[in-house]
């Protein structure tokens, strides 16, 4: 199992803490980014992922960061509407969206959703 190291994973820190993963051996492994997680999760080192939509949508549609050699056979499973987590964090001079004109942003993969709200 592959997961960005967020709190969106609490069930699976419990279950690691409770043995749960290394009863059945499962590992889990922290994602540096979604192009590795996606990319992994397509060539099959990995065969479960937690990640947002936009990552399933985007790669299935030959739209990821990194395209893979041929159409991922992938698909989105239990999938929670929590937005809870996500947030546009600035600089402290920025305090309203309309600062961000002609700054430079960051995401983690620019062919995603996430970067498509961003803009």
């Amino acid at each position: 199992m592959i997961a960005f190291p967020s709190p969106h994973n609490w069930p699976i820190w419990a279950a690691q803490e409770k043995g749960y993963f290394d009863r059945n051996g499962i590992a889990v492994t922290p994602t540096p980014n979604s192009e590795f997680l996606m990319t992994g999760l397509s060539d099959g080192r990995f065969n479960i992922a937690m990640a947002g939509m936009d990552n399933v949508i985007a790669y299935v549609e030959g739209q990821g960061e990194a395209p893979t050699k041929e159409q991922p056979d992938i698909f989105a499973f239990m999938g929670a509407g929590n937005a809870g987590f996500l947030r546009l964090v600035t600089v402290p001079e920025v305090k309203r969206y309309a600062d961000l004109k002609g700054r430079q942003l960051s995401v983690d993969a620019a062919t995603t959703g996430y970067a498509l709200v961003l803009r």
